[in-house]
Order: structure tokens, then sequence, then C-alpha cells
């Protein structure tokens, strides 16, 4: 039996298919994946839509939107390529816009490339175009990771962090403690600039690594904050010396440095 999920998109797909610029459809993100299996009830769908420029401006303006289902909320429209819409139960579409121009003078490695390469299921391609595309497009090499630079902005936000908390800026603060800080300490076990880098953390650590993460994230309250700065710090060191041990040790006495005058700057306020 159909979900209500897959009955929408059947119906997003059908109206679509009709309108005479929409050259292809097809899902992307978790719902176009290979492996099907982390697709549930809390799955998003994302679509890649190819059209001509028209009917581009005719789907932006999101008038077509109750022909399929009245939403509970469109999203303010912030890109010009991007429309989200939620539904009842939940349940929410992104509808990525390429026109047929943009596509042709895409080749070789680009961004969409990188997408596309995590999942891509077509379900309306008359012309081949989407098929065209993802052949003539390829991901994005990854940039060479360097645990050194990963290593010294983390502990320059480190130190910004405690002198925030240390001044009672409290809410600016857990911007920092509560994840920025978390993201470059993943930066040490993979790489984050990769799309769904920050998706299912706890299914790419091990328990002990996303047991030491959890622990780094405190509530507003100054105490807590404190505790979770400090965990911070020493989850950077376990993850260090099992995943980055070939850091200069003078530079990894910089940050034993920074690490001590923030907690001794904690300790005074």
């Amino acid at each position: 039996m159909s979900s209500r999920q897959d009955i929408l998109i059947s119906k997003f797909v059908e109206h679509l298919s009709k309108l005479e610029g929409v050259r292809a459809i097809a899902l992307v993100g978790s719902r176009g994946a290979r492996d099907q299996s982390k697709i549930d009830r809390y799955s998003d769908a994302d679509f890649l839509i190819l059209c001509d420029d028209n009917t581009r401006n005719y789907l932006i303006k999101n008038e077509w939107v109750d022909k399929i289902e009245t939403p509970l909320l469109l999203f303010p429209q912030v890109m010009d390529d991007e429309i989200r819409i939620l539904f009842s139960g939940l349940f929410s579409c992104e509808l990525h816009i390429l026109t047929v121009s943009q596509a042709e003078r895409l080749s070789g490695p680009c961004k969409l490339g990188s997408y596309i390469d995590k999942g891509l299921l077509i379900q309306y391609d008359p012309h081949g175009l989407l098929s065209e595309l993802a052949g003539r497009i390829q991901p994005e090499p990854p940039e060479e990771r360097k645990p050194e630079i990963t290593s010294s902005v983390f502990w320059y936000n480190v130190a910004y962090c405690a002198n925030l908390i240390a001044r009672g800026d409290l809410f600016r603060a857990s911007q920092f403690s509560n994840w920025y800080l978390q993201l470059f300490l993943l930066d040490l076990l993979y790489d984050i600039e990769q799309p769904g880098s920050a998706k299912y953390v706890s299914r790419k650590l091990r328990p002990d690594q996303y047991n030491a993460m959890a622990v780094t994230v405190s509530p507003l309250n100054r105490e807590r904050m404190i505790e979770g700065l400090k965990n911070c710090m020493d989850c950077y060191w376990k993850f260090q010396s099992e995943n980055a041990p070939g850091i200069d040790p003078s530079l990894l006495e910089v940050y034993r440095q920074i690490e001590h005058e923030v907690l001794q700057l904690l300790d005074e306020s």
C-alpha cells in the first residue's frame, strides 16, 4: 500500500509532467539514492525539475501548488531556483529548478554533479535530457583535508567562545559551543564539505566517538556551557590522537597553551 508521501510524490510528477515547458523530473537526495533503506515517513522529497524559462517563472510563483494539495506553508522565496513546501503530516517537499539553457552549459565536475551522485531517480524524461546531463557531469573532487587547518580553526573558535561565555553572552556563545565546534570535530573524522555530511552522524561514528560528541552540547546555562566547552576540548584530543596524529608537535603545544588559558579564564570568570 502506498504511503501518503508516495501518493503526494506521484501527484507532483503527474501534474508537473503535464506542463508543456517541463522537460524532465527526478527525485534526488535520500529518495533518489541507490540505497532506499534509509527512507522513512520522516524523509522529505527533493525534486530536480528541468524546464524552460517561462515555466521556471510559473513554478516560482507557487500558484500551482493547490492543484496538488493545499499546503500548510509555502516557504518564503529566498533562492531563485528553489521552492520549499510543507504539507500536512509535516511532509516537506523541495523543488530545485534547472532551466534547459542552464543544463546545456554544465559539463565535467560541478556542484550539481556532486549532488546527483548521491542519488538520482528519474520520474519523467521523455527526451533523455536528464539522463544525458547525468552522463555529462561528474562530482567535484574532494578538497584535500588538512587537519592542521581544521584544528587551528577549532582552537581559535574555542578561545572566542570562552570569551563570550565569560562575558555572559551565552546565546551568541551557543552558536559556537553547540554547532561550529562540533563541525570542526567531525572534520577530524571525515570530510564535512561533502553533501549530507551532517546527516545521520550517529551512523558514521563509533559509539565512543558519538558519546564523546554528545556531552559537548549544552543548554543556555553558564555552568553547563563551561562544562560543554571543556568536553569539546577533551573530545578534540581524543579525535586528534586517533585520526590526526601527524600534526606538528609545536602546533599541538600552541593548542595546549590555548586550552590552558581558556580553562584559566573560565575558572576566574
